[in-house]
């Protein structure tokens, strides 16, 4: 299914798959809306079995980019991303969670990375807000004031600072993949294909299959690199 106009192939995909998270999802989609990034993208969401009333707002929201929509059956992560990276039209693959607001350029950002050297992961920043103030932000529209406001609230977290540090060490050091993070990561559609996707034995239990991909791709000779410049927020909940 798709909504929105469907203009020239998308050079870029966004992955997100959801489960229960509709409000959340609706801002993210919301701000990608907010954020243009100069050339074709699309969004691939995967629903992984939502029982929140996500299907019927996907069936109904109406965006100024393409958005697939993949119907899931609660699988887990790891199946909802290859059931979307499957569908993905685009040449580069940015994998994002459903509750991880885009900074501007985002996208753009991600894909300077691979086009200058498509043969590496890139791992984005993940900033966040405070979780007690998630849902006041949640309760009013979209808008690029709200999204100002969310920004001045952001921080990076001791965890994702730990990441920065680690990813500055020399390319080749031990446990590099372990920062392998699927809520701010690209890689083109040719290495992702040829590592064969997510393991989708990780199921429904949180974590592991991102890492399990990073380590992957390293055996492979395809490692993780920063991308300091494509940011985005975590809208945490309590």
């Amino acid at each position: 299914m798709t909504a929105g106009a469907r203009p020239r192939r998308p050079l870029a995909s966004v992955i997100m798959p959801t489960y229960n998270k509709r409000d959340r999802l609706r801002a993210v989609l919301e701000a990608f809306a907010l954020t243009p990034q100069g050339f074709p993208f699309e969004v691939v969401v995967t629903d992984d079995g939502s029982t929140d009333g996500t299907g019927a707002w996907l069936a109904s929201c109406r965006l100024p980019f393409p958005l697939q929509v993949v119907r899931g059956t609660h699988r887990g992560a790891a199946a909802a991303r290859n059931q979307a990276a499957a569908q993905a039209r685009g040449s580069w693959l940015v994998f994002s969670d459903d509750d991880m607001v885009p900074q501007r350029g985002f996208i753009a950002a991600h894909v300077r990375r691979l086009q200058a050297d498509p043969g590496w992961l890139y791992r984005g920043r993940r900033w966040a807000i405070p979780v007690d103030e998630v849902p006041a932000w949640l309760a009013v529209p979209v808008t690029p004031a709200a999204l100002d406001r969310l920004w001045r609230k952001a921080r990076m977290t001791v965890g994702e600072a730990r990441a920065r540090r680690a990813l500055a060490l020399p390319v080749h050091h031990a446990y590099r993949f372990v920062h392998t993070c699927t809520s701010n990561l690209s890689v083109s559609a040719g290495v992702f294909r040829a590592l064969g996707g997510f393991d989708e034995r990780f199921g429904t239990g949180w974590g592991g299959e991102d890492t399990d991909l990073g380590y992957r791709a390293e055996q492979r000779g395809w490692r993780l690199a920063d991308a300091p410049d494509a940011v985005n927020c975590h809208l945490g909940m309590v």
